[in-house]
């Protein structure tokens, strides 16, 4: 059986690199994967001694060298591949029961506590509401599924493979995500095949196999 290319993996998928990033060492390695914010911190990567991947959370096309690629996480012309930001492997552990608040404090939050209180205790459950219109399926929500939570979302922009009533509960209005979270935290065993067909669809976004996967693919394009 072949051998999993030997990667340097700088940056992550909850701190990308930004512009200005440090290489960094990637002696022992055969391909450097930089994730990047954007576009402009690849630049210290471009064209080095290694083969490289710029994987950008969004931007436009990074400057490449012979030997490089961009995989772009949006949907975004002429990348290499287009792919979800990775998981990192130590995400995919159960978390504690109750409420997670998925990404920063927001005014969608907000107006969701100001109308409904907040379960206490129960079940493990994500609630992904929208930053701005729509809701995308974030690292944060892939993490979430990762960690065996029962996801709530508000409408998701891009769903990659992931289906709505199966993989995870989508609610169109905050009276309709109130009570799919209440019943999610009272009645888990409702949840719990939706519970583990979302954990097993998380595999697609695991750190090691889309790096290890995107790697390989690199290196026997330039054999």
């Amino acid at each position: 059986m072949p051998q999993p290319p030997r990667l340097t993996v700088l940056g992550s998928s909850e701190d990308p690199l930004a512009s200005g990033a440090d290489a960094g060492d990637a002696s022992g390695a055969e391909v450097v994967i930089a994730i990047c914010a954007d576009e402009t911190a690849f630049e210290p990567f471009a064209d080095g001694p290694l083969p490289a991947i710029a994987w950008c959370a969004a931007g436009g096309r990074p400057r490449l060298g012979p030997r490089d690629r961009w995989v772009s996480a949006v949907a975004a012309p002429g990348a290499w591949r287009h792919l979800p930001l990775p998981v990192a492997d130590d995400h995919f552990r159960e978390r504690d029961g109750g409420v997670h608040w998925l990404g920063e404090p927001s005014e969608r939050r907000a107006e969701y506590l100001a109308r409904y209180p907040a379960p206490d205790g129960g079940a493990p459950v994500a609630v992904n509401l929208r930053d701005a219109e729509p809701a995308r399926l974030e690292h944060r929500a892939a993490a979430a599924l990762a960690a065996g939570l029962v996801l709530v979302s508000e409408p998701l922009e891009r769903r990659r493979g992931l289906e709505p009533g199966l993989d995870y509960v989508e609610a169109e209005e905050l009276d309709d995500l109130f009570a799919a979270v209440e019943a999610a935290t009272r009645r888990p065993q409702a949840f719990e095949r939706m519970r583990l067909r979302g954990r097993a669809k998380a595999e697609s976004f695991r750190a090691s196999t889309l790096t290890e996967r995107a790697a390989a693919d690199l290196l026997l394009e330039l054999r």
